[in-house]
């Protein structure tokens, strides 16, 4: 099984897009505001889409439903039956009593290995963007790993750069 870093559909250059947004914003307003900033960005992509999702997260502005498996889960349903799961998403900043290998951005990620979502968003920060390439190669071997792993599984990647004030966003596609 490989892992290849693709271009970004529709979907996922929207939510780059309105991540970009973000940028440049002074450092100290916390982690609670930036998942509820990024959880907002990528209900207004999803809101904008074609279909109606509803969209399932806590902590953000205008959700359907509170926090649902995931940090927001985006679902296509149609009555009581679902449909599908366009989208799901987790995110985790960078905690200074513990590291990756520790906890938080790995276990996250875990979560979305096991998604049968069209979209796996992963949303991250690091202190430079070395490490933050550092990290993405690390979470790439799990998907490897992982006997669940299908060919046509996408992943985006969102790394805030503590050392730029930005976004860097990559998506990566599961081949044969």
């Amino acid at each position: 099984m490989q892992i290849q870093k693709t271009n970004f559909d529709e979907f996922e250059k929207n939510i780059d897009n309105e991540f970009h947004k973000l940028d440049n914003i002074p450092s100290g307003k916390g982690n609670k505001w930036w998942t509820k900033e990024v959880k907002n960005a990528v209900r207004k992509v999803s809101k904008e889409r074609e279909r109606e999702y509803k969209i399932y997260a806590s902590g953000c502005d205008q959700a359907d439903g509170r926090e649902w498996l995931y940090d927001l889960t985006c679902l296509e349903e149609e009555g009581d039956y679902l449909k599908g799961i366009p989208l799901v998403l987790e995110s985790e900043w960078k905690n200074t009593k513990k590291n990756y290998e520790e906890y938080g951005i790995r276990y996250d990620f875990k979560k979305l290995l096991v998604s049968r979502a069209d979209h796996r968003v992963m949303v991250l920060e690091a202190e430079s963007d070395e490490k933050g390439k550092d990290i993405i190669n690390q979470l790439l071997q799990h998907v490897q790993k992982c006997r669940h792993s299908m060919v046509g599984d996408r992943y985006l990647f969102a790394c805030w750069s503590k050392a730029k004030g930005v976004f860097d966003c990559s998506v990566y596609v599961v081949k044969e």
